[in-house]
């Protein structure tokens, strides 16, 4: 029984840590670094450059989603992954897991960072999560999303605002999106 409980602790853990670990890993190479190509790249682009730029990081009261398809390209691939090495109970409890966290918290807290008068704004944790996002659209730092460890890991964390903003993605002078 204790085996049982502490397995599907595990796997509740390791839900919540693909979404975290191959959440950085896929918005910093792919959508910043155009590792499998331009057209992941793109949606990306219109979601720093056109709708969110550094002068409107938060211009609405709405969110405007950027509609970007690759994340379910990572989610499928990270969900064929985790049923392939991992029992199917515990599979299914930890992919289950990087589908609620992925949608209940990361794309939540993304959404509310970028809206000036979310309820979230009145507490200091998530004034600092916004202020380390924000700085993620002035330079190619703090690529975790609600998170920055793996950031600190890959020596790509910056909690200082920079003067002026720089380009976050690889390919600049290909940008026609």
């Amino acid at each position: 029984m204790l085996d049982t409980v502490l397995a599907a602790s595990a796997s509740l853990v390791l839900g919540v840590l693909v979404i975290e670990i191959g959440g950085y890993f896929w918005h910093r190479w792919v959508e910043h670094e155009g590792l499998f190509g331009k057209a992941m790249v793109a949606s990306h682009v219109r979601h720093h450059e056109k709708d969110y730029p550094t002068d409107k990081l938060r211009p609405n009261s709405r969110y405007k989603s950027a509609k970007s398809w690759s994340w379910y390209v990572m989610g499928v691939g990270a969900a064929v992954i985790i049923f392939v090495l991992v029992p199917r109970l515990y599979s299914l409890i930890a992919i289950t897991t990087s589908i609620v966290y992925a949608k209940f918290v990361t794309s939540y807290l993304h959404k509310a960072f970028h809206v000036p008068t979310h309820w979230l704004q009145r507490f200091g944790w998530f004034k600092r999560l916004t202020y380390l996002h924000d700085i993620h659209h002035y330079k190619p730092v703090n690529f975790g999303i609600t998170s920055f460890f793996m950031d600190r890991i890959f020596g790509t964390f910056s909690a200082t605002m920079p003067a002026k903003a720089v380009s976050t993605f690889r390919y600049a002078h290909d940008r026609n999106t």
